[in-house]
């Protein structure tokens, strides 16, 4: 998350550079994947995932119902999976 000097501040607990270096590299390889999905999919997501927003607010958001907005994440999860392990083979877990 950038504050607001522009600066992408550093958890200063107790990570290492090479742990920071790694946390860095899989944001951009999941950033790279969501770019795949399509607009749907990739909206769904980061308004779930990472704005956390609640299954009734995507349903009134959409206007989906509620058994819609979860089988929408569900396969949405699935093509980001799939991005993902298409970027990254040696992720897989066969």
């Amino acid at each position: 998350m950038v504050n607001a000097t522009g600066v992408d501040p550093v958890d200063s607990g107790s990570s290492t550079p090479s742990e920071i270096l790694e946390g860095k590299e899989d944001r951009e390889l999941v950033l790279r994947a969501l770019e795949q999905l399509k607009l749907q999919d990739r909206a769904m997501l980061i308004l779930r995932e990472f704005e956390g927003l609640s299954y009734q607010e995507l349903a009134a958001l959409f206007g989906f119902r509620m058994g819609t907005v979860k089988s929408s994440l569900n396969r949405a999860r699935h093509r980001l999976k799939k991005a993902l392990l298409a970027l990254c083979p040696e992720f897989s877990t066969n």
